[in-house]
Parts: C-alpha cells; sequence; structure tokens
C-alpha cells in the first residue's frame, strides 16, 4: 500500500467525522462576512478588482497602472474563479482553509494516533488568528495560509514515507523513490504557486531546497546508477512542477502588458531604485531609526538635481504616507518610513511619469536609479551613497547603532508570544460590523457579501470571541504539554544516564536521523524562517504583528508533531 493510500483510505470513521466537523466550522465561522475595507486601495480593494478584471476576462486590468504588478495575482484568481459560482467568496476562503486542516492533519499526523489528530484538527478550525481582522479580510492571507498549510502537509507526508523503519514489504517492493515521488511533485507544485503569491519568494526557494535535501538523504545510500537516476529525474520533476507557475505568470504578462516579470516588487527595476534611493545620506547625518531616508536627505537631493526626474520624482510624493507610520511609532512622525515609502515612490511614479505598459514603468525606473547615479558622482563630499540596504530590508550594520541585538531578542520573544496569545501583540477578535449591500461599491456585490443587521452582527462576534478563547485556551495547554514531556524526557535521560548512548546513536548516522525526523525539521525550519523575517521587520521597519497570521497554523501542525514525537519517536512514521 502506497503512503498516500495508508495514510488516506484507512479509516472511514476519520473522513466522515474530520469532513463533518469541518462543515460545521463553515456553517458557524464560515458565514460570517469578512471585513468590508473598499477604503484599503493598496490591500483588500486592490485584489478585489483585480478578481473583477479576471471574471470580466480583462486580466489584471485593461489599462496598465503602476499597481497593475504590484503583488501576486494568485488570490484574485482564486476569488475571481468562484465568483462565478455567485456564492459568497469570504464563505468558500473559510471553506478552503477547513479543507485544507483536515488533509494536513491526514496526511502529516499518523493514523495509529486519532486523538492526536483530533486534537489537530479541532485546534486548527478554532485558531484564534483567523478570526481576528487579520484573518478576516479579502486580503492574500485568506488564500495563503491553506495553500501553505496544503504545500506543507504533503511535504512532510513525502518524507515521512522515507522513514527506513517501514519495511519493504509494506510497499509490495517499490523503491522509496517510487512510494515518495507523487507526495512530493504535488508539494513542489503547491509550493509554486505559493511564488505568485505573496512577495516571499525567498523563504519559498529555502522551503523548497530544504525539502528536496531532505528528500535526497531520505533516499541514502544511493549505491547503483539506476537509483542515482532515478533521484536526479525526480528532482528534475519537481523543480519543474516549482517554477511553472512563476515561468507561465512571466510568459503570461510578457504578452499582456509587455514585460515578462511576475510582480514588479519582487523583480525588475524599482526594486533597484527603492535599494539605491534610500542608500543615500548626507554625510555626517544620524540615521533615524525605521525611516529608510530622511526628510533632509529627500529636501537636499532636490536642490542638488533641481532639473532631474528625481526631483520630480521626490517633489510629488504625498504627505499623507507620513501619517501612517507615525500613527504607528512617534519616531516616524514627518517622515516617510519604512512600510509606507515605497508605495509613496509608486504613487509619485504614476503622477509624475504614467507607464502605459510594465515595460515603460521599468524603463522610468532604470532612468531614475541613473540619476541618482549621476548624483553620486556629482556629489561625493555631500552625500554618502554606501550601500545601506539589501532591495527593501535596511542593513543593519550600516545603521549603527539604533539596532542593538537586545533588540532582536524582545521582538523575537513579543512574536512567540504572539503566535500562542495574539492578545499579547494588541490583536483582538474581529468585530463585526452591520453590512448593508446598497452602500456597497458595484465591484464589491460581485464577493456575495450577506447583509448583516446589528442583531446579527452581535451574533457573529460571540461566536468569534468564543473561537478566539477556545483556540487560545487549548494554544496554551498545548504549549504546557510540551514543556512537560521535555522536561519528563531530560529527567528520564538523567536517572538512566542515556546521554552517551543518545549521543552515540545520533553520531552513528546523520542522514537515519534526518530521515525520521525530516517533517519537524521542515516545519521548524519554516517556522524559524518567518519568524525571523518578522522580526526583522519589527526592528527595522514597522510592526509586523499581523502577520503573524500567515504562521499559526503552521504553529499548531508543528507543536502537534513534536508532541506525537515525544510520546512515541516512531508514531511520526507509518
Amino acid at each position: 500500500m502506497s503512503t498516500l493510500a495508508k495514510r488516506v483510505c484507512t479509516d472511514r470513521r476519520w473522513w466522515i467525522g474530520g469532513l463533518s466537523c469541518c462543515g460545521l466550522y463553515v456553517a458557524l465561522v464560515g458565514t460570517i462576512p469578512f471585513a468590508v475595507r473598499p477604503g484599503s486601495l493598496y490591500d483588500d480593494d486592490l485584489f478585489v478588482r483585480q478578481a473583477n478584471q479576471l471574471f470580466e476576462g480583462h486580466w489584471l486590468g485593461i489599462q496598465f497602472t503602476h499597481l497593475t504588478l504590484a503583488k501576486g495575482p494568485l488570490h484574485a484568481l482564486l476569488m475571481a474563479t468562484w465568483m462565478h459560482t455567485g456564492e459568497s467568496v469570504s464563505l468558500a476562503l473559510r471553506a478552503f482553509y477547513a479543507l485544507a486542516a483536515f488533509l494536513f492533519c491526514t496526511l502529516a499526523l499518523p493514523p495509529q494516533r486519532a486523538g492526536w489528530r483530533w486534537a489537530a484538527l479541532v485546534m486548527l478550525l478554532l485558531d484564534p488568528w483567523m478570526v481576528t481582522l487579520p484573518g478576516s479580510r479579502f486580503t492574500r492571507e485568506a488564500s495563503f495560509i491553506p495553500l501553505s498549510l496544503l504545500a506543507l502537509g504533503l511535504a512532510v507526508a513525502a518524507l515521512d514515507s522515507l522513514s527506513p523503519s517501514i519495511p519493504a514489504q509494506r510497499w509490495h517492493h517499490q523503491s522509496r523513490v517510487t512510494r515518495s515521488l507523487p507526495l512530493l511533485i504535488a508539494s513542489s507544485a503547491a509550493l509554486g504557486l505559493l511564488l505568485i503569491s505573496r512577495e516571499a519568494r525567498l523563504v519559498i526557494l529555502l522551503v523548497e531546497a530544504v525539502l528536496l535535501m531532505l528528500w535526497v538523504l531520505g533516499q541514502w545510500p544511493l549505491r547503483d546508477r539506476q537509483r542515482w537516476l532515478q533521484v536526479a529525474l525526480s528532482l528534475a520533476a519537481a523543480l519543474f512542477l516549482f517554477l511553472l507557475p512563476l515561468t507561465t505568470l512571466r510568459l503570461w504578462n510578457a504578452r499582456v502588458y509587455n514585460a515578462p516579470i511576475s510582480n514588479d516588487f519582487e523583480e525588475g527595476q524599482f526594486k533597484r531604485l527603492y535599494e539605491k534611493l534610500v542608500s543615500i545620506n548626507l554625510i555626517g547625518l544620524a540615521s533615524k531609526p525605521f525611516v529608510p531616508i530622511r526628510h533632509e536627505v529627500l529636501e537636499a537631493i532636490r536642490l542638488a538635481e533641481p532639473n532631474s526626474q528625481l526631483n520630480q520624482l521626490l517633489g510629488a510624493l504625498d504627505p499623507k504616507w507620513k501619517l501612517f507610520g507615525c500613527r504607528q511609532n512617534k519616531l516616524m512622525c514627518g517622515e516617510y518610513g519604512g512600510g509606507w515609502l515605497m508605495w509613496a515612490l509608486r504613487d509619485a511614479m504614476q503622477l509624475v511619469h504614467p507607464s502605459h505598459d510594465a515595460r515603460a514603468f521599468q524603463v522610468f525606473s532604470f532612468q531614475l536609479q541613473q540619476e541618482i547615479g549621476t548624483l553620486c558622482r556629482n556629489h561625493p563630499k555631500t552625500f554618502d551613497c554606501r550601500r545601506r540596504s539589501m532591495g527593501y530590508f535596511p542593513l543593519s550594520w550600516a545603521r549603527g547603532k539604533d539596532f542593538a541585538p537586545q533588540l532582536w531578542i524582545t521582538a523575537g520573544i513579543r512574536k512567540v508570544h504572539g503566535l500562542f496569545d495574539p492578545l499579547a501583540v494588541g490583536i483582538r477578535p474581529w468585530a463585526v460590523e452591520p453590512i448593508d449591500e446598497r452602500y456597497l461599491p458595484p465591484h464589491w456585490q460581485r464577493l456575495a457579501i450577506q447583509p448583516t443587521t446589528k442583531a446579527q452582527a452581535v451574533e457573529s462576534r460571540r461566536i468569534l470571541q468564543l473561537t478566539f478563547s477556545l483556540g487560545v485556551m487549548m494554544r496554551s495547554s498545548m504549549a504546557l504539554l510540551l514543556l512537560i514531556g521535555l522536561t519528563w524526557r531530560s529527567v528520564a535521560r538523567l536517572s538512566k544516564h542515556r546521554f552517551h548512548q543518545a549521543g552515540h546513536r545520533l553520531n552513528s548516522g546523520l542522514c537515519a536521523w534526518c530521515q525520521a525526523y525530516s517533517g519537524n525539521l521542515l516545519l521548524g525550519g519554516y517556522l524559524g524562517i518567518q519568524l525571523l523575517l518578522f522580526t526583522a521587520l519589527e526592528i527595522t521597519s514597522f510592526r509586523a504583528d499581523r502577520y503573524l497570521v500567515l504562521l499559526s497554523p503552521i504553529t499548531t501542525a508543528f507543536l502537534v508533531r513534536l508532541l506525537i514525537s515525544f510520546h512515541s519517536p516512531r508514531a511520526v512514521r507509518l
């Protein structure tokens, strides 16, 4: 019996009961409408507009603007697909999450531990972050979270199927490559879809690289040429499907908008323009926390090159973008904060030099870079143009004492605490508001948002508050159980003097150890990388608390896997 069949088809009660739980979740929570924010032009409203354009067959828009390729289109594609049914889009996104949670528990948790499977499914459905405002909007989080949960579930199942403890006869003499290849290819394809969703390409690339590395270690040792060939062809197939969505999107955008890029935030000239601009500083002027480039520097640039397009661009920056950072941190008052300068620049570029297609936007961005280079060459005694940024991320070594190590530790602990209790970072359950569909903009009406009276809004708030409280309580209890498990195992090893034996077993084969715990390593690595990035955003640019919703379900999955490992080390393997 194959890995997939073993984990999926062995328990009819699990399928009936699990899908019933998902149905109950959709009926109670999924019918509660998402937040309606048509004024959020760069988030919710942008995706809704693009979904309408896709629904009408105009790709991401007939007329190219500075926002057309600003973000990945996958979320808009999924919303446009559901619009054709005429049913509620928010209900469909909730149902997608519930199905992804069920499939993760089916694929990545062993059927022998049915109790943990049920506990994991309930905790995923009662995830406290999913009923907060960041988890209840028409933004990419609504589709990225279930897709990432599904991709990681397939990846973990592929790695678990390589466990050396599995008897060969159980697989009808299938090789490790054959029995795990379908899961590896499916997980790579799902991860490839994530590449065209959020601007988190570095994380997804690292996850794919770690997955393939662990998968190859799971095939070890490769003693003959045929095994080497099988592994090489399998890796090629996985990489092909991983890159297929991104390549297809680039080719399609080249056809429609005259530039082979998937989104112009991660690709093309705008990122380089931002990097070069924020690297400019006045000689002797101290940097300011959370501010990529100070107001004094922007004014000095305009005075130094009054006849340049760069001067026109900086003069067209809208001061409204200064307000958002000031509301979050008083240190940013009067300045363009790290999370908003790029949007101010894009707006100004549209005003100064409206681009009719993506190529024109790229050419204008390149011209501005050339003017920055001219500025630095002509005024070497005024401006310090040493590199101070890597893309949108400011380099801490170029910012002096503003980034002490204790800031990283404090911000990291705060993020971990926020994963277990959103209230720790000031995030509360979504306060549902009454909705009158007559006042919705025309392009929002295709979302099939259900009208909500004041009484219904109050009842919905109660349901979300109860879900939130139960979710926080269950996650805290799980963390306590994990702490007890760690303590118990440490005491047991101390009492039996097994440290030497354990170390000997570990040193006897690193590959075997990776094969046994590769699923946990993958989930833990994903969480660690994301937490590191969010912590970096916290101390360099802006508060990234709302992005913790992306990690919340993965945290539950990882902790359950750890608990199963402590209870029985072989339980995570079939």
